[in-house]
């Protein structure tokens, strides 16, 4: 019963595409992971232009911003892929 729960099937639907030998795609929900990000790319455009002003001196964060895209870019496959 663990599978026709995580599916957010009813029983019988679940039974059916189990028979039809259908892909079943358990929700994943990705909010907590989105807010974070948006928190961790706020927090990194701030320290950005801090930066750019002179209020703070950093090392480059441009490696920074490539591996935050590339988070998203797979959050983004991640969702197309449930939806």
């Amino acid at each position: 019963m663990d599978k026709v729960a995580k599916s957010g099937l009813p029983t019988n639907e679940f039974i059916i595409k189990c028979t039809n030998r259908a892909k079943i795609k358990a929700p994943i929900d990705l909010k907590p992971v989105v807010r974070e990000l948006k928190r961790i790319g706020t927090n990194l455009n701030q320290l950005t232009a801090k930066a750019n002003s002179g209020v703070i001196r950093v090392f480059d964060l441009s490696d920074t911003n490539k591996e935050l895209a590339e988070i998203y870019k797979l959050l983004n496959e991640i969702y197309d892929a449930n939806s």
